[in-house]
């Protein structure tokens, strides 16, 4: 994938000089200007100017190396100019600037004759944390069984946020995901996806309830949670108040080790931090996770709170690449265009924070993880 097509597409693309194929839109009307930018929370910002194509023309766009543009801080207390974008020997037009969360953003620009201009709020910071999920403590080997979510992600500014999520490995971007919080958009999911089992039952003997695992003849489809893959992202709505079904008994089963339901029960009372608590014969909690597909590979993880502008962007793009290996904007662009929030022009001015983490030893640094809490908890097991 090149360079802008990741920068449009995600908004936190590392930034180095390739070749630029966003467009190939045959057209015999007047070129229009074409904006590529997304504010983020660093010191530079960076501005992609570009022609549509006209006609049958092929290969990269003609970038726009002369032109005025400006970024303008809308506030109660009026407008206020923060500079202009000045183009480098590379093409890419770049400020130094850090937006400043929750403030609106205007972006003006004027080239041969033609002004367009789009508006942008950057959101608020937020913070990804592990908080220990008591069922992986007492098995810490189910770490890799990705079913058991441990992140949890909160912000300062609002009750309710907006987050995508993807993975990117040695061939580029992972294809698919899957969340374990419900509150996923399906715009994306595909037929296939990941089954959790549940298959227990009640069952009395002298005055006790237990649950009892089912035997496979038994099991129905409600037995099951069920997770779909998603095309490339998740895009996720979080809130504060989120809560998440663990996918395990709360209770001792039938025929499963008295002693380790003990440990998840007695570490849900030693630590009522970690938010997990009983509900409806399960374990339940604040947090989620999201993980690469079965059969995928990935070696970072990223999570995004995009503004409004972005996130509109970010799904009709994918859902016009739906099921395709790669984001092919030639393609796209024959047949329609996709979200623009630019006045008089093309493309995408928008605003993220971001988060990365190395998910290259995800599994070992997490198994760990637990391993060592377990240790802590339990020293004489």
């Amino acid at each position: 994938m090149n360079r802008f097509v990741f920068l449009l597409l995600i908004g936190l693309a590392e930034l180095c000089p390739a070749c630029v194929e966003y467009v190939n839109l045959n057209t015999e009307d007047p070129r229009e200007v074409v904006v590529g930018c997304i504010l983020r929370d660093t010191t530079v910002q960076e501005l992609e100017l570009l022609w549509t194509a006209q006609n049958d023309d092929r290969g990269p766009l003609e970038r726009i190396r002369e032109a005025d543009a400006v970024l303008v801080r809308l506030g109660s207390d009026g407008e206020r100019e923060m500079g202009a974008f000045a183009c480098g020997s590379d093409g890419i037009w770049r400020l130094d600037y850090r937006p400043e969360a929750g403030v609106s953003y205007r972006l003006n620009v004027s080239v041969a004759g033609q002004s367009v201009s789009a508006e942008t709020r950057m959101p608020h910071g937020f913070r990804v944390e592990t908080v220990p999920n008591p069922i992986l403590i007492a098995f810490p080997s189910y770490v890799s069984r990705h079913h058991y979510p441990s992140r949890q992600i909160t912000a300062d500014d609002a009750e309710a946020f907006p987050l995508v999520a993807w993975f990117t490995g040695e061939e580029g971007l992972v294809q698919r995901v899957v969340s374990s919080h419900e509150q996923t958009d399906c715009f994306n999911s595909l037929n296939e996806g990941n089954r959790f089992l549940l298959g227990v039952m009640e069952w009395e003997m002298n005055g006790t309830i237990y649950l009892v695992d089912k035997s496979p003849e038994l099991l129905e489809e409600s037995d099951y949670i069920k997770r779909p893959f998603h095309d490339k992202i998740a895009v996720i709505s979080q809130n504060k108040g989120y809560e998440n079904n663990y996918y395990h008994p709360a209770v001792q089963t039938g025929f499963s080790s008295t002693a380790d339901q003990g440990h998840i029960r007695t570490l849900i009372r030693r630590h009522p931090e970690y938010g997990a608590y009983e509900k409806d014969w399960m374990v339940w909690g604040p947090d989620f996770d999201i993980w690469p597909a079965t059969g995928e590979s990935a070696s970072v993880l990223h999570i995004q709170r995009p503004s409004a502008e972005l996130l509109a962007y970010l799904k009709e793009v994918v859902s016009m690449t739906a099921k395709t290996d790669d984001i092919d904007f030639t393609q796209v662009f024959s047949q329609k265009t996709p979200y623009t929030n630019i006045r008089g022009g093309r493309g995408i001015f928008g605003a993220s924070t971001e988060y990365v983490e190395d998910y290259s030893d995800y599994d070992e640094r997490m198994t760990a993880f637990y391993q060592k809490i377990f240790d802590d908890e339990f020293p004489n097991l």
